[in-house]
């Protein structure tokens, strides 16, 4: 028979031992399958123990929206998130176990959301014996920090409605005095001034017709008188005239001639009334109108305008600073979403079981392995 290398003996060798030591193993293992499944059983025991005697505790968490001013981040999310987590001290765990037993919760972890919208969100995880009370003290975290900036919000809404209310009570006074009185003035001179001026207007060129009727049944008289006192005149020149002829012709002359000066005076007054009313009365009148109609009602008009602008400039900044009180414009501190779970956050049954099986399966196997070594090193002793 062909020898083999040595090398390759060797390789034989080696192999032939490593697969007798493994089937030794697993004789071991199946010699000591008690052990085994006794340690195993008792760390399922002891885990099983601990979860039925551990308290159960439910852990909340909460999306807190920080307050906003003009639709922006009132304040600086990240100094809130730390001032939070120095409040409720989150990573120490002494402070935790005293909350626990003092309020029956506590705050787990304070940090800023990831969210898509790049909109700051402040995450809160809360932890207790109920949801009741991690819901509790995450409310308890809200409140701490509408009672810090409360404040500042308040303050920027009341200076908010301070200013609308100014501007409403302008408003007021624009619509109910300013831009009611012009218009009343608009009214009062078309409707009653120019009509009235047009009316004084008629009358005196009515009265103009008038006077100048008088004139002409004056002028008319004047004429009569004249002629008659000339006729009077020629017939006192008569000889033949008796004493009481020529008497009663003297004082009729004496009549008409008063007669015709009452008339001239007349026709002077009437003529210097004429031109009065010409050349004064009715150029004042219709410069009056015309002065109504192309400068007064024109200039009301254009405050009228000017004022209507003002107001709807007033309206739109009052609904613009209401606009700026409205949701979500402006808000406080708000809690946008909780995530509540009726399971148990600790202890971690299934994690508590796994972890406890596959250790006690090591541990009895290890412990196996350490019995069957006592044993052999026991009979070597004895033999020896």
């Amino acid at each position: 028979m062909e020898k083999l290398p040595k090398e390759r003996e060797e390789q034989i060798v080696y192999y032939q031992e490593d697969e007798i030591d493994l089937y030794e193993l697993w004789l071991t293992l199946k010699k000591r399958w008690k052990v085994i499944i006794a340690t195993t059983f008792f760390f399922i025991l002891v885990a099983t123990i601990y979860i039925l005697i551990s308290p159960n505790l439910y852990k909340v968490e909460a999306y807190i929206s920080p307050a906003r001013i003009e639709n922006k981040p009132a304040f600086n999310s990240v100094n809130l998130v730390n001032e939070l987590k120095a409040k409720y001290q989150v990573d120490n765990s002494n402070f935790k176990r005293n909350e626990l037993e003092k309020s029956k919760a506590y705050i787990d972890a304070v940090s800023l959301a990831d969210r898509k919208n790049k909109v700051p969100i402040i995450k809160v995880e809360a932890i207790g014996f109920k949801n009741e009370y991690a819901i509790s003290k995450i409310d308890d975290v809200l409140k701490q920090l509408k009672d810090k900036y409360g404040n500042v919000l308040s303050s920027y809404k009341q200076d908010i409605l301070t200013k609308i209310e100014k501007e409403k009570t302008s408003l007021y006074v624009l619509k109910t005095f300013i831009l009611s009185e012009l218009k009343e003035r608009k009214r009062f001179l078309t409707e009653e001034e120019i009509p009235i001026l047009k009316k004084k207007l008629s009358f005196f060129q009515n009265e103009l017709k008038r006077i100048d009727t008088l004139l002409s049944n004056y002028r008319k008289s004047l004429n009569n008188y004249t002629e008659t006192i000339k006729n009077m005149s020629i017939m006192l020149k008569n000889p033949n005239l008796s004493d009481s002829s020529l008497l009663i012709l003297s004082t009729q002359l004496a009549n008409y001639q008063s007669l015709v000066l009452n008339l001239t005076n007349k026709i002077k007054e009437k003529e210097a009334e004429k031109e009065k009313i010409l050349n004064e009365i009715i150029p004042n009148i219709e410069k009056k109108i015309k002065e109504i109609k192309t400068i007064q009602i024109p200039q009301i008009n254009k405050k009228i305008e000017e004022k209507q602008k003002e107001i709807v400039f007033k309206e739109r900044n009052i609904k613009l600073l209401e606009y700026k009180l409205k949701y979500p414009i402006f808000s406080d501190f708000e809690i946008i979403s909780e995530i509540v779970s009726d399971k148990p956050y600790k202890p971690k049954k299934s994690l508590i079981l796994a972890v406890a099986s596959v250790s006690g399966l090591f541990l009895g196997i290890f412990l196996a392995f350490f019995l069957e070594w006592i044993e052999n090193a026991r009979k070597r002793h004895t033999t020896s």
